[in-house]
């Protein structure tokens, strides 16, 4: 129905009010303005329903499957009609989840994860994870390289220089050996002596050394040793009589060095 009076108005036939009401097989569009404020117009085909304002847009008034909204629908639990004209959206405290409505805003807010609450965390650096300290972040398969390749205390003590180089604990110890820098080798005596060097011995290390061959020996003498700190230690053999020297131990020994901590 137009803007225009209809001639028997006065008989009650187009009262201004209540609105008049508008049918159609489709929604109002923006060219349908020629309206009294308040009309009511009726989709009958998508069955929505409209008001005109008097200016502007048509107003949907939510009825039917489209326009205004008419339900919620989650990740499950289907679609939600308003109880009493309202939906509520809440949070879950466990998982750090609140929802807080202010002027027409619902806010949804995801608290940051700890050691006694879920939530949100950001994956850790290679930095942070060699550092260890933050309670902010979560290891990855990545960052967790970087922190075994530096270690740092384990057990509350600290590794020397926080290194570990091919230790493999299973069924057998594996370790680097016959460098100047590893704490296991071999070496063979020269007329009672060698000299083995070492550039990470300590004073207070142990040497533990086997004869693994006499190596056509004519005399065999007990082991002893002496240390350089970071240089290296010698192995003597001794003539148990008188602790002298035994020239005639030319063996090939084994050391395996440990330092006490």
């Amino acid at each position: 129905m137009s803007l225009s009076r209809s001639s028997r108005q006065y008989l009650g036939v187009r009262a201004i009010q209540p609105p008049d009401l508008q049918y159609a097989l489709r929604a109002p569009t923006s060219n349908d303005k020629s309206y009294v404020k308040g009309t009511l117009w009726l989709d009958t085909d998508a069955s929505t329903a409209w008001m005109w304002p008097g200016s502007g847009s048509w107003i949907a008034l939510g009825s039917g499957t489209t326009g205004a909204i008419v339900t919620l629908t989650g990740d499950s639990g289907g679609a939600i009609s308003p109880v009493g004209g309202n939906v509520d959206v809440l949070g879950d405290a466990a998982d750090g989840v609140s929802v807080v409505g202010t002027a027409g805003t619902l806010t949804i807010n995801v608290a940051a994860a700890s050691t006694t609450q879920r939530g949100t965390l950001e994956t850790s650096t290679d930095a942070e994870s060699v550092t260890g300290t933050s309670l902010l972040v979560a290891v990855t398969p990545a960052s967790l390289t970087a922190r075994l390749a530096s270690p740092g205390a384990i057990g509350g003590t600290l590794p020397a220089a926080g290194t570990f180089t091919n230790v493999l604990v299973n069924d057998v110890l594996s370790m680097d050996g016959g460098a100047a820098t590893d704490f296991i080798g071999q070496t063979t005596l020269s007329s009672g002596v060698a000299t083995v060097l070492n550039t990470n011995i300590g004073a207070g290390d142990h040497v533990y050394i086997e004869r693994i061959d006499v190596n056509s020996s004519s005399a065999l003498g007990v082991f002893g040793y002496v240390i350089t700190p970071a240089t290296s230690f010698v192995i003597s053999a001794y003539d148990p009589s008188d602790a002298s020297v035994q020239t005639d131990d030319n063996s090939i020994v084994r050391y395996f060095i440990v330092r006490q901590v």
